[in-house]
């Protein structure tokens, strides 16, 4: 039993790969544990109505982010492709 306890020990300590693997399971767990929880507590509080509101929070960020980059990355790329030699002046734009 001593022997598992320092063993347990080890991984949850040590700093060799196989315990980095472990701790950042069980960090993963942990954290996959907390999102279960509160969104069984949102839902729960929000009852079958609000299931519309929630999506909304969740996703309203990822909206906004999209439409605040008015096409940049889009644009970048073609101008890359455009104009070689003058990708550092687009760059320097930013």
């Amino acid at each position: 039993m001593i022997n598992v306890l320092n063993r347990l020990n080890w991984l949850l300590k040590g700093r060799s790969g196989a315990a980095a693997t472990v701790q950042t399971l069980l960090a993963r767990v942990l954290v996959l544990g907390i999102n279960v929880a509160t969104g069984i507590i949102t839902a729960r509080t929000l009852g079958p109505e609000g299931r519309g509101e929630q999506a909304a929070m969740i996703l309203w960020y990822m909206f906004l982010a999209n439409m605040l980059t008015l096409g940049l990355p889009s644009a970048l790329i073609y101008n890359f492709k455009r104009h070689p030699e003058d990708k550092s002046s687009f760059l320097q734009r930013l």
